[in-house]
């Protein structure tokens, strides 16, 4: 049968249009780490004790106390089959989903005095566009496609942003889908605006840059920035959270007062983090004396970023404190150093 020579050229774009939209898929595959070092942007804990429940595993799992052990049904038959005791421990939780593929499902657990806690314990794994992701339910639902709630490292690093529905793999941006049971995830080249995000240029410290935070407007994108800057989609961000180091020294930091980033189509919005380095602190002043404490202390980077619990490197600064009218010491603080 012949066809009609407008009839093929008409179809020949329409079936290169279906080409574009079909992207890729990657299967991911669970992994459980007994030696946790991942820093995750907002981990939480689930209090163990009755039914713990995974959406995504398809059934419960009972969990109870005796003394001070922690009993656990792993395979969600009812039946209690592993006990933990001491301080701390990791289990690994089984299931399957409705076609019959086997799940795996790892908890970190800790007695913190007042109980037992669970804690993400793994990551489902995978490639984008050969490079390693790794997605962690961080919320403890038994899901992994709570964008802007769970966690998402892409690379070896260790810092992880958000579960964002946009990735950056070697300069190019994807837009993903990840399976509700984490089994898989689907990705196409991002269509819209982008720009560049600098935090690194201008970054004045002793230490490196080893991941900022930082989470679009709406929670959709965020990204972890370390040593150089990122192409993302455009838009309004804040930073959430950072940490610097310095050999074996780690310093985090917090949005404190850092404005929001505006990222501009085809433009870079460059924010200058690190030093120098401002000291926020409150006091209490009584008869003859100030009260002044390190817990009360805050110090504030260039862009508003705020360090927490931190004693700079070099030691304690010296507190002068004096009368305004007659120049006279009232207090002279120094706190332990490092």
């Amino acid at each position: 049968m012949k066809w009609p020579l407008i009839a093929l050229s008409c179809l020949a774009p329409s079936l290169a249009g279906v080409g574009t939209v079909l992207g890729e898929s990657a299967s991911l595959k669970f992994k459980t780490y007994r030696d946790w070092d991942l820093i995750l942007p907002q981990e939480q804990s689930k209090r163990m004790g009755g039914e713990f429940v995974l959406e995504g595993m398809g059934k419960p799992y009972r969990t109870g106390v005796t003394g001070t052990a922690l009993d656990i049904d792993k395979d969600g038959d009812g039946v209690f089959d592993v006990k933990v005791e001491g301080e701390s421990g990791v289990v690994t939780l089984r299931g399957e989903t409705a076609e019959g593929q086997k799940l795996s499902y790892s908890l970190r657990l800790r007695n913190q005095g007042s109980g037992w806690h669970a804690l993400p314990g793994g990551a489902v794994v995978g490639k984008v566009g050969g490079q390693q992701v790794r997605i962690i339910d961080q919320n403890l639902n038994g899901r992994f496609d709570d964008y802007g709630q769970d966690a998402l490292i892409v690379g070896r690093g260790k810092q992880a942003s958000f579960l964002s529905r946009v990735v950056p793999v070697r300069g190019e941006l994807y837009s993903i889908d990840v399976a509700r049971d984490g089994s898989k995830l689907d990705w196409t080249p991002y269509e819209g605006e982008r720009g560049t995000l600098d935090l690194s240029t201008q970054f004045a410290s002793k230490g490196k840059l080893l991941g900022a935070v930082v989470v679009s407007d709406d929670k959709r994108w965020s990204f972890t920035l370390t040593g150089r800057p990122m192409v993302v989609p455009a838009g309004n961000y804040h930073l959430r959270q950072g940490r610097i180091g310095l050999g074996r020294n780690v310093v985090a930091f917090s949005r404190g007062k850092t404005r929001t980033m505006t990222v501009t189509p085809g433009e870079t919005k460059t924010v200058a983090l690190g030093e120098p380095i401002e000291i926020d602190f409150k006091y209490v002043r009584q008869p003859g004396r100030v009260i002044m404490a390190p817990q009360l202390l805050s110090y504030v980077g260039r862009a508003g970023e705020q360090y927490d619990q931190w004693t700079p490197f070099g030691g304690s600064p010296q507190f002068d404190v004096r009368d305004v009218e007659t120049g006279k010491q009232i207090a002279l603080a120094v706190f332990g150093g490092c």
